[in-house]
């Protein structure tokens, strides 16, 4: 595998050492196996399992999981979802695997032609499998 430098400027530099220290730290993550994420899940607050599965189910479909409705879906706010997911990364990380879920913003185009970006979640399509096949109900 073939390096580049970068030039990163001096206020950035805090910023680009933890994004590496991050694509490192998850470059030497296990990846999941059906047994480690079905303990987590079963580990996990059962709101946190029913986010797994909605996620699981939204990337095995090919949609889109917009945040907002998923902590509707879920009766809780968005603030209380973000701490499920950070709860579900963190733990994740301490078994050194690769976060479960994933945040990302996908532009969603309004009626007036402005776009504006919505916070949707996802997972790896490997993961989601996963999720899928370790869920009971």
């Amino acid at each position: 595998m073939a390096y580049q430098m970068v030039p990163v400027p001096e206020d950035l530099v805090p910023d680009a050492m933890r994004f590496v220290v991050r694509m490192l730290r998850q470059a030497r993550a296990t990846p999941w196996t059906a047994a480690d994420l079905g303990r987590l899940l079963d580990e996990a607050d059962p709101t946190a399992r029913r986010l797994a599965v909605m996620t699981a189910d939204a990337v095995v479909n090919g949609r889109q999981l917009q945040q907002a409705i998923a902590a509707h879906a879920l009766d809780i706010n968005e603030r209380t979802l973000v701490g499920l997911i950070s709860e579900v990364n963190g733990r994740a990380t301490e078994l050194e695997r690769p976060r479960l879920f994933l945040l990302l913003g996908v532009d969603e185009l309004l009626p007036d032609g402005t776009a504006m970006e919505v916070p949707c979640l996802t997972m790896e399509p490997e993961n989601a499998r996963l999720v899928l096949a370790a869920d009971p109900s």
